[in-house]
């Protein structure tokens, strides 16, 4: 090994040569997903009247799938128009990568409504 302007210098025989240049490079994180055990409800599809006369009590029928594991699945409905909650949240337990239905009650009002049917899960 020889000494050059301070710097040491590695005799050829051990010095590494790559015959190909590098142009650029990136550095790259990959995070390690962590398994989730919780549902991930989608609601497939929703059943209800087209019209309902004010004051009259039904049902709204929600089908889903569970595309994640089995727990505490929740359901509410929201009024579009006021942001209220119209039907309180409800629980009910999913089975994992299963589908079924759940319903709720709702009281027609005294005008037309639009609502947002809400599914969800509870960490």
């Amino acid at each position: 090994m020889a000494i050059i302007a301070g710097r040491e210098i590695l005799p050829l025989a051990e010095r590494v040569f790559d015959p190909d240049i590098l142009d650029d490079y990136r550095e790259i994180t990959i995070t390690l997903a962590v398994p989730t055990a919780y549902p991930k409800m989608v609601i497939t599809d929703i059943d209800y009247p087209s019209s309902v006369a004010a004051g009259q009590s039904f049902n709204i029928t929600v089908y889903y799938r569970n595309d994640g594991e089995a727990g505490t699945a929740w359901i509410r409905a929201v009024d579009l128009d006021t942001n209220e909650e119209v039907v309180p949240r409800q629980t009910f337990s999913v089975d994992a990568g299963r589908s079924g239905s759940i319903s709720i009650s709702f009281t027609m009002p005294d005008r037309d409504v639009r609502l947002r049917i809400e599914l969800g899960h509870v960490e």
